[in-house]
């Protein structure tokens, strides 16, 4: 219900004092119903939660929405004509793993008028795909990429324990070569083209200084997510606070060229975000000290956390499974049962992430261009058909983990999963409406002159 609560609060409810007030009674109602229900162990966990991991972590979604609100990395494109394939099936991706997920949004903001033109029937579903790949299934190479890896990385610092910035792409490089194959195809389908490899070069920075200012934000959050005297005490927390503090400062700059709207999103973004969190938390404290009492298995916990991440915020997610998977001996059930379930599942819910919240249903519905109710079809016919691979590589994974396996078999394992996966969600594309208005098995285009991208 809480969670039910938080999601129609964020969708719904504009007044930003409003919205705030509620995130803050939600969390103290969780919080009560930890502190009362809890013991000992709730006890604990809202200490633990609220006066160590909180202030730690919330300076990452802060600068995150400072980079997105400030539009530091808005494009423009050099010739509207010219195939976005490349651009949307490889940079996109880049962009939310190196520029975190948030960056996306301005990114495709700026790329709408463009698709709008070039696909007017299906330039919403283009954009839904690319949300789902790149703010979600593809966003597990870096620590930088998505809050769940953050704050991976802020709870295992605390205990003295280094987790390096390549970490998750060495663990997911398998997942993601085959569930990249996966969205070029989707692309394709749809009726993206692609072109020659100089079209990557089309889709430009409207300003290079503003993208040197994006990029120095995110290298202050790598800084603080792996320089050693972050992890002493509350340093990340008065570091990332304090480049907040300075990149809001900017936006008052007359100099810098910011107008009304960065200055008002920044406002408004962060206050959610800040307040959206400690709702979010207190929920997830919640979840954990349930867990703990019903005494659920393993592979009992993996629906929990799914589900949790297709309604809510992937990070309050993680920090579920943190509460279950964190202190075992074994990395392997944190990293497959806990981190790669809260990130790629967000992806099969509009719900599931804070970027495609805002993006979809929050300025395009805002726009006018869309309506809630065409988000929400549209999302679920589309994300459903890759969902499968997500269940082959989740369960075969959980199986390996929990079961044991030799070493040397992870790989051949992780290709045949691979194979799998993508076998199955091919299969259903083949049998999806949409996917067919461009492409059928014999490779020939089968759209009509209406659908046809312009000219």
């Amino acid at each position: 219900m809480a969670i039910i609560c938080i999601v129609l609060t964020s969708v719904k409810v504009e007044n930003i004092a409003i919205k705030g007030g509620i995130f803050i009674l939600l969390g103290a109602a969780a919080g009560a119903l930890v502190w009362n229900m809890g013991g000992q162990h709730g006890h604990h966990e809202l200490h633990h939660i609220f006066l160590d991991e909180y202030p730690k972590f919330i300076g990452i979604p802060l600068i995150t929405v400072l980079i997105a609100s400030m539009n530091l990395f808005d494009v423009k494109v050099t010739d509207d004509k010219a195939p976005l394939g490349w651009f949307l099936g490889i940079i996109c991706p880049i962009i939310g793993n190196f520029a975190t997920t948030w960056a996306v949004v301005p990114v495709c903001l700026g790329l709408v008028p463009v698709i709008k033109k070039a696909y007017p029937k299906n330039w919403l579903k283009i954009l839904i795909i690319v949300a789902v790949f790149s703010m979600n299934f593809l966003a597990l190479a870096t620590l930088l990429a998505d809050p769940p890896q953050a704050l991976w990385a802020i709870l295992e610092s605390s205990k003295g324990n280094e987790v390096g910035f390549f970490r998750p792409l060495q663990e997911f490089w398998l997942y993601m070569i085959f569930t990249w194959a996966l969205y070029l195809v989707a692309l394709h389908r749809l009726g993206v083209r692609f072109g020659g490899a100089k079209n990557l070069t089309i889709v430009r920075p409207t300003s290079w200084k503003k993208v040197g200012v994006g990029l120095a934000l995110a290298g202050c959050i790598a800084t603080g997510l792996m320089h050693p005297w972050m992890t002493k005490g509350y340093n990340i927390a008065f570091f990332l606070g304090g480049v907040f503090l300075l990149g809001s400062a900017c936006l008052l700059v007359k100099r810098f060229g910011f107008d009304h709207d960065a200055k008002h999103n920044t406002f408004h973004w962060s206050i959610e975000t800040t307040t959206i969190f400690v709702a979010f938390f207190a929920v997830a404290a919640l979840a954990g000290v349930g867990l703990k009492q019903m005494g659920l298995t393993d592979m009992q916990t993996i629906p929990v956390i799914i589900g949790k991440t297709w309604g809510a915020d992937n990070a309050a997610a993680f920090r579920v499974a943190y509460s279950q998977f964190g202190e075992m001996a074994n990395q392997d059930y944190i990293v497959w049962f806990g981190l790669f379930n809260s990130v790629v599942e967000g992806g099969a819910s509009p719900f599931g992430n804070g970027p495609q919240i805002v993006f979809f249903l929050v300025i395009l519905v805002g726009m006018g261009l869309v309506t809630v109710k065409e988000i929400l079809i549209g999302w679920m016919k589309l994300s459903l058909i890759f969902v499968p691979n997500l269940i082959v590589w989740a369960l075969g994974m959980a199986l390996v983990v929990k079961f044991g396996a030799p070493d040397w078999s992870r790989t051949p394992i992780q290709f045949i999963l691979g194979f799998i996966g993508l076998a199955v969600s091919l299969s259903l594309m083949d049998a999806h409406p949409s996917f067919q208005n461009y492409y059928n098995r014999n490779g020939e285009s089968s759209s009509t002159k209406e659908d046809e991208p312009a000219e």
